[in-house]
């Protein structure tokens, strides 16, 4: 009868780790699930905020890079050399012009680049 009185005892000592082992094995997926949604947020707000500030400085580089006069800042700096030194066709001239009236970053450098030419 002694053994039998302890059966009773190891079953519900085995029921109660079982418990504990499955509570265990719930409260780490828990844990998976959260870290999951939680990397899945970064990423998502990462990739989100990737474009978007690369969408603001292709919106920067458009406001930098101005076109007046069917000619832009960057082919007016490349371009600008040969203005100085005479060597330009005319309608590239005029356009240059035409942007340099409208474009006063534009219009700053080539003065300093033709008072840098007049005192060398």
């Amino acid at each position: 009868m002694i053994e039998q009185s302890k059966k009773p005892t190891d079953a519900v000592y085995r029921w109660k780790s079982a418990d504990r082992e499955v509570i265990d094995l719930v409260q780490q997926l828990k844990a998976r699930q959260n870290r999951r949604r939680f990397l899945t947020a970064i990423a998502t707000t990462t990739a989100c905020g990737g474009g978007a500030a690369i969408g603001a400085l292709w919106f920067l580089r458009s406001m930098t890079e101005m076109d007046y006069g069917g000619i832009t800042c960057s082919q007016v700096a490349s371009l600008s050399g040969k203005l100085l030194a005479g060597e330009l066709d005319g309608p590239t001239k005029n356009q240059i012009r035409q942007h340099i009236s409208s474009c006063p970053q534009c219009r700053e450098k080539l003065r300093d680049m033709n008072a840098l030419g007049e005192l060398s």
